[in-house]
Protein backbone atom coordinates (compact mmCIF):
# COMPACT_ATOMS: atom_id res chain seq x y z
CA UNK A 1 0.00 0.00 0.00
CA UNK A 2 1.43 3.44 -0.67
CA UNK A 3 1.67 6.37 1.45
CA UNK A 4 1.57 8.86 -0.90
CA UNK A 5 -1.51 11.56 -1.06
CA UNK A 6 -4.23 10.58 -2.70
CA UNK A 7 -5.60 12.64 -5.28
CA UNK A 8 -8.57 13.03 -7.67
CA UNK A 9 -8.78 14.22 -11.24
CA UNK A 10 -11.62 15.09 -13.93
CA UNK A 11 -14.92 16.19 -13.63
CA UNK A 12 -16.58 15.37 -10.49
CA UNK A 13 -13.36 14.08 -9.05
CA UNK A 14 -14.21 10.99 -11.47
CA UNK A 15 -10.66 9.53 -11.33
CA UNK A 16 -8.58 8.12 -7.96
CA UNK A 17 -4.56 8.54 -8.64
CA UNK A 18 -2.05 7.41 -6.23
CA UNK A 19 1.89 7.34 -6.54
CA UNK A 20 3.41 4.37 -5.96
CA UNK A 21 7.22 3.34 -5.71
CA UNK A 22 8.26 0.56 -7.92
CA UNK A 23 11.21 -0.58 -10.25
CA UNK A 24 8.85 -2.60 -12.53
CA UNK A 25 6.53 -2.05 -14.63
CA UNK A 26 2.72 -2.70 -13.35
CA UNK A 27 0.57 -5.45 -15.10
CA UNK A 28 -2.38 -2.81 -16.07
CA UNK A 29 -1.62 -0.94 -19.03
CA UNK A 30 0.50 1.78 -19.19
CA UNK A 31 -1.06 4.82 -20.68
CA UNK A 32 1.77 7.55 -19.99
CA UNK A 33 5.19 8.33 -18.93
CA UNK A 34 7.53 11.18 -17.66
CA UNK A 35 10.56 11.68 -16.89
CA UNK A 36 12.59 13.33 -13.91
CA UNK A 37 15.58 13.91 -16.25
CA UNK A 38 18.89 15.65 -14.91
CA UNK A 39 22.25 17.15 -17.10
CA UNK A 40 25.31 16.59 -16.00
CA UNK A 41 25.63 20.09 -13.80
CA UNK A 42 22.41 18.22 -12.01
CA UNK A 43 19.82 20.63 -13.23
CA UNK A 44 16.41 19.11 -13.93
CA UNK A 45 14.25 19.47 -17.00
CA UNK A 46 10.98 20.66 -17.09
CA UNK A 47 8.43 21.57 -20.12
CA UNK A 48 5.71 24.04 -19.99
CA UNK A 49 2.76 22.73 -21.65
CA UNK A 50 -1.26 24.45 -21.57
CA UNK A 51 -1.59 23.22 -17.83
CA UNK A 52 1.59 24.79 -16.74
CA UNK A 53 5.36 23.74 -15.84
CA UNK A 54 6.50 19.64 -15.06
CA UNK A 55 8.11 17.13 -15.46
CA UNK A 56 8.55 16.03 -19.67
CA UNK A 57 6.27 13.33 -20.46
CA UNK A 58 2.76 12.49 -22.49
CA UNK A 59 0.99 9.44 -23.37
CA UNK A 60 1.86 5.95 -25.16
CA UNK A 61 1.56 5.66 -28.88
CA UNK A 62 -0.25 1.91 -30.02
CA UNK A 63 2.48 0.02 -30.74
CA UNK A 64 5.17 1.80 -28.59
CA UNK A 65 6.78 0.60 -25.18
CA UNK A 66 7.21 2.74 -22.01
CA UNK A 67 10.58 3.49 -22.75
CA UNK A 68 10.42 4.14 -26.50
CA UNK A 69 7.43 6.44 -25.03
CA UNK A 70 9.75 8.68 -22.59
CA UNK A 71 12.47 9.02 -25.15
CA UNK A 72 9.71 10.02 -27.85
CA UNK A 73 8.30 12.57 -25.27
CA UNK A 74 11.44 13.72 -23.76
CA UNK A 75 12.67 15.31 -27.61
CA UNK A 76 9.93 16.80 -28.30
CA UNK A 77 9.02 18.41 -25.11
CA UNK A 78 12.24 19.66 -24.24
CA UNK A 79 14.87 18.70 -27.16
CA UNK A 80 16.51 16.32 -25.02
CA UNK A 81 18.10 12.84 -25.57
CA UNK A 82 17.59 10.21 -22.79
CA UNK A 83 20.10 7.90 -21.14
CA UNK A 84 20.71 5.40 -18.26
CA UNK A 85 16.84 5.44 -18.25
CA UNK A 86 15.63 3.39 -14.29
CA UNK A 87 11.76 3.59 -13.66
CA UNK A 88 11.30 4.40 -10.49
CA UNK A 89 7.22 4.48 -10.08
CA UNK A 90 4.40 6.16 -11.57
CA UNK A 91 0.83 7.02 -10.78
CA UNK A 92 -2.39 4.41 -9.96
CA UNK A 93 -5.34 5.71 -11.68
CA UNK A 94 -8.66 4.14 -10.86
CA UNK A 95 -11.75 5.46 -12.50
CA UNK A 96 -14.79 5.68 -10.55
CA UNK A 97 -16.77 6.77 -12.92
CA UNK A 98 -17.07 7.18 -16.53
CA UNK A 99 -16.78 10.40 -18.14
CA UNK A 100 -16.36 12.20 -21.20
CA UNK A 101 -12.85 13.03 -19.97
CA UNK A 102 -11.98 9.95 -18.79
CA UNK A 103 -13.75 7.50 -21.14
CA UNK A 104 -11.31 6.86 -23.83
CA UNK A 105 -8.71 4.93 -20.44
CA UNK A 106 -9.00 1.56 -18.79
CA UNK A 107 -10.61 1.23 -15.18
CA UNK A 108 -7.19 0.82 -13.78
CA UNK A 109 -3.82 2.56 -15.71
CA UNK A 110 -0.99 3.89 -14.73
CA UNK A 111 1.37 6.67 -15.79
CA UNK A 112 4.60 5.82 -15.03
CA UNK A 113 7.89 7.86 -14.17
CA UNK A 114 11.02 7.30 -15.12
CA UNK A 115 14.50 8.75 -13.71
CA UNK A 116 17.13 9.46 -16.17
CA UNK A 117 20.34 11.35 -17.38
CA UNK A 118 20.81 13.53 -20.56
CA UNK A 119 22.88 12.54 -23.07
CA UNK A 120 21.94 15.56 -25.28
CA UNK A 121 20.24 18.50 -25.93
CA UNK A 122 19.42 20.43 -28.97
CA UNK A 123 20.47 24.07 -29.02
CA UNK A 124 18.01 24.98 -31.28
CA UNK A 125 14.89 23.42 -29.29
CA UNK A 126 11.69 23.98 -31.96
CA UNK A 127 8.24 24.66 -30.19
CA UNK A 128 6.76 22.70 -32.65
CA UNK A 129 4.30 20.17 -29.87
CA UNK A 130 2.64 21.27 -27.05
CA UNK A 131 5.09 23.07 -25.38
CA UNK A 132 5.69 26.38 -25.13
CA UNK A 133 8.80 26.37 -23.06
CA UNK A 134 11.58 24.39 -21.75
CA UNK A 135 13.68 25.06 -19.03
CA UNK A 136 17.06 23.76 -17.52
CA UNK A 137 16.25 24.43 -13.29
CA UNK A 138 17.60 23.40 -10.04
CA UNK A 139 15.54 20.44 -8.19
CA UNK A 140 15.01 21.99 -5.12
CA UNK A 141 13.22 25.07 -6.92
CA UNK A 142 10.87 22.73 -8.77
CA UNK A 143 7.83 23.16 -6.21
CA UNK A 144 8.37 26.98 -7.20
CA UNK A 145 6.87 26.25 -11.01
CA UNK A 146 5.03 23.45 -11.08
CA UNK A 147 1.12 23.69 -11.90
CA UNK A 148 0.07 21.79 -9.12
CA UNK A 149 2.83 21.81 -6.51
CA UNK A 150 0.58 20.47 -3.37
CA UNK A 151 0.18 17.28 -5.08
CA UNK A 152 3.67 17.11 -6.15
CA UNK A 153 5.64 17.65 -2.94
CA UNK A 154 6.03 14.21 -1.90
CA UNK A 155 7.17 12.84 -5.23
CA UNK A 156 9.63 15.04 -5.97
CA UNK A 157 11.12 14.38 -2.85
CA UNK A 158 11.32 11.45 -3.37
CA UNK A 159 13.10 11.86 -6.96
CA UNK A 160 15.65 13.82 -5.53
CA UNK A 161 16.20 10.66 -2.97
CA UNK A 162 16.28 8.08 -5.50
CA UNK A 163 18.58 11.13 -7.93
CA UNK A 164 21.53 11.11 -5.44
CA UNK A 165 20.69 7.62 -3.91
CA UNK A 166 22.16 6.46 -7.58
Amino acid sequence: MSDYKVIYWGENQSTKVQFEEFDESPNFPVTACFVAAFDKSGKLAIAKPKRGWGLPGGHVEQGETPTECIKREAKEECGIELENLQLIGGWRAEKLRNTSENDAYPNIAYQLLFLGDIKNIENDFAKEHEVSERAFIDPHDFLNYHHNPENYAEIIEYIKQRRWRN
